[in-house]
């Protein structure tokens, strides 16, 4: 369905879990709407992050990630304080509830992703977002960006390596790098 939707979908399912959960009778309802909450929570973490990464230049994709983690820290950084003034679950739930209400104008601003626009073969749709990209960025589109064929052929190619730990091992920039992040976690 896309990656815009299925985080649009995840946010529905984040925010609307978050909100039954206030009105849970009984903690066992409770602990099964957290468990929804933080499936869709997740869903929407992968799906924000991979669309965002495909919307971003290559140049920008480290500030990018970057910033959005930033977001989760300064939100678990935050969080003591808001559970010091707000001393009622129910309060304290709907202060965090609320806090999600601004990720629902998302789908006025983020796009789809032009690169699965362009897999799904839905051209006249990815024309119009590269035409907006290109004004929003004060660029000329070329003329030939519509022959975008050749652009899905290198990105189907690149979407058939298969990529096995054992060839990340091999370069040693990704090896120091993933024995880094094995370390850290």
């Amino acid at each position: 369905i896309g990656r815009f939707p299925t985080t649009v979908l995840c946010l529905v399912g984040t925010c609307g879990s978050m909100f039954l959960s206030l009105l849970s009778t009984s903690y066992t309802i409770f602990v099964i709407l957290r468990f929804f909450q933080s499936f869709f929570r997740a869903g929407m973490t992968i799906a924000g992050y991979v669309l965002l990464m495909e919307i971003v230049s290559t140049q920008h994709q480290a500030e990018v990630g970057i910033w959005i983690q930033f977001g989760w820290s300064t939100g678990f950084i935050t969080l003591p304080a808001i559970a010091w003034f707000v001393r009622d679950w129910f309060w304290f739930q709907l202060v965090l509830s609320l806090c999600f209400l601004p990720c629902a104008f998302a789908y006025l601003v983020v796009p789809e992703s032009p690169r699965w626009l362009l897999i799904k073969g839905k051209k006249d749709k990815l024309e119009k977002l590269l035409i907006k990209a290109a004004a929003i960025n004060h660029r000329e589109i070329k003329e030939d960006i519509k022959n975008l064929e050749m652009f899905k052929s290198g990105i189907e190619e690149e979407e058939k390596k298969n990529q096995t730990l054992w060839e990340v091992l091999k370069i040693p920039k990704m090896r120091n790098r993933t024995f880094n992040m094995i370390y850290i976690w």
